[in-house]
């Protein structure tokens, strides 16, 4: 379709001739039918806007012809990435199709932003644009599949100035859980938290039970710390690193090496089976990396005869913060499992970090677990940017810092202690580790904090998360109630208490 006329001018050209008179070279001009995709106004955000408040009506209709539904409109993603994820959409057939949808303000962004050849779009099941100028081709992904197109400015109940409008300002809730306090009271809601936390690590903690039970004790720990590492981009190949490489194999290699031999050579394993060294790139820029000295790590991954590796592909660093990038996260886990294993003799990660709960607080023991997980790096200037999504080096030297080391601790650490105490007997393991979890203040906060809070108390965060636990539970919460649309069974979507 075509965008409608408008009192939306090209602008105007404007000269002195030779005597010195101004002339106007060409008037404004109105924008008409024929001339129907030009730069416009409107912004990205006044569609998701659109689409997110649901702002159109009458039968919708995809650009290929084919009659759509919307269950769930899903929820809004501020990382890299789609813009709304775990939609639901029905098809006229009856089919429902469960992903992402991506918008745009014209279906040909889709292709003018590179989508088409990124895999993190291959869940994407609706395009939603507010024109549709690709003449109602489906929109291909780079896994060879397509998704439907949806245009939504026929479909619009608003005008276009009223729609830049609302996305140009915060505006209530709409989900059912919205305004929850004013609705429920702060007590309440407070308790629902608490339990939902508490919830959040019993739930975590049988988890590892069965891992521990599946695994061993050691290669548990070993996999729920290297996939924590990779944050919600890079988890998956994080988890694929810590099988391909498993904690036996890798305390093979370092078994009577000095800590500096070590630490090279765990870091050269790690980053070689990962895909990661720099031979094994297409570009790797020296600030990408725990290390200056590359050459060594290459070399010991040749003496070692590493043939098999994952793929640079499988791998995240785009809109990634520079300290965040996997290859030194990688150098982090490769210093501190080496850290456990190797120089003074210690039997392994658990009686290495599990040793730190032996304290006569929690505070206390809170506090040297953090200590006991967080590595610093080499001292380095800052480097220059390696592309303009990320334009500076890292600003930290630390390889796991403070705040890492914290959502390791909340996030494997001590749900790992309450599963490991359960599972022998020690009662009063199981119990230091509940009350470290308890005393842990508030974490920095992640994609899932920030959506759930814009969700339940508006545009700013409620001070009610003010611990750990209470983000957790906006985990929890997310997790088990808001992904699967179980509004009905929770009890912040109450209407009363």
């Amino acid at each position: 379709m075509t965008c409608p006329s408008a009192l939306v001018y090209d602008g105007a050209r404007s000269r002195v001739d030779r005597k010195g008179t101004f002339r106007v070279a060409a008037a404004l001009a109105l924008r008409d039918r024929q001339r129907p995709y030009r730069t416009s106004a409107l912004s990205e955000e006044a569609v998701a806007t659109a689409w997110q408040e649901g702002l159109f009506g009458g039968e919708l209709q995809a650009s290929s012809g084919e009659r759509l539904q919307i269950v769930y409109r899903g929820w809004r993603s501020d990382d890299a990435g789609p813009d709304f994820r775990d939609s639901i959409i029905a098809l006229e057939d009856g089919r429902l199709l469960s992903g992402d949808v991506e918008v745009h303000v014209r279906a040909s962004d889709w292709r003018r932003h590179g989508h088409g050849r990124d895999r993190r779009y291959d869940g994407v099941v609706l395009h939603v644009v507010m024109w549709d100028d690709e003449g109602g081709r489906p929109t291909l992904r780079s896994d060879g599949a397509s998704a439907p197109v949806l245009a939504l400015h026929p479909l619009l109940t608003v005008s276009l100035s009223a729609l830049v409008g609302r996305a140009s300002r915060q505006l209530t809730p709409t989900e059912p859980c919205g305004q929850v306090i004013e609705r429920l009271g702060q007590t309440y809601v407070a308790g629902c938290l608490d339990k939902a936390g508490h919830l959040r690590l019993a739930g975590k903690a049988a988890a590892f039970e069965a891992a521990i039970a599946s695994r061993g004790v050691e290669a548990a720990l070993y996999e729920g710390l290297i996939e924590a590492l990779g944050y919600a981009k890079n988890r998956e190949p994080f988890r694929q690193l810590a099988q391909l490489l498993p904690l036996a194999s890798l305390e093979g290699y370092l078994q009577g090496r000095g800590q500096t031999e070590a630490i090279r050579r765990a870091e050269a394993l790690l980053l070689g089976v990962a895909g990661l060294l720099p031979g094994q790139r297409r570009r790797a820029p020296p600030g990408d990396y725990a290390v200056s000295d590359l050459a060594a790590l290459e070399a010991e991954w040749t003496r070692l005869d590493g043939s098999h590796w994952m793929a640079e592909g499988q791998w995240n660093f785009c809109r990634t913060r520079p300290e965040n990038y996997p290859t030194r996260r990688i150098g982090g886990a490769a210093r501190l499992v080496v850290r456990a294993l190797a120089p003074k003799g210690q039997p392994g990660l658990v009686s290495f970090l599990l040793g730190s709960l032996d304290q006569p607080t929690a505070a206390a023991a809170r506090r040297a677990i953090v200590n006991a997980l967080q590595v610093a790096g080499e001292a380095r200037p800052v480097l220059p940017g390696r592309t303009l999504d990320c334009p500076a080096g890292p600003r930290s030297t630390s390889l796991i810092g403070r705040g890492r080391a914290m959502a390791l601790a909340i996030n494997v650490v001590l749900p790992f202690a309450v599963a490991y105490g359960n599972l022998t007997s020690q009662s009063s393991l199981a119990d230091r580790a509940r009350w470290a979890y308890f005393a842990f203040p508030r974490l920095p906060s992640d994609a899932v904090v920030r959506q759930m809070c814009r969700r339940l108390f508006g545009a700013s965060a409620s001070s009610l998360v003010d611990s750990a636990l209470r983000q957790q539970a906006l985990h929890h919460i997310f997790k088990e109630l808001c992904r699967p649309r179980r509004c009905h069974d929770c009890q912040l979507s109450a209407q009363s208490s």
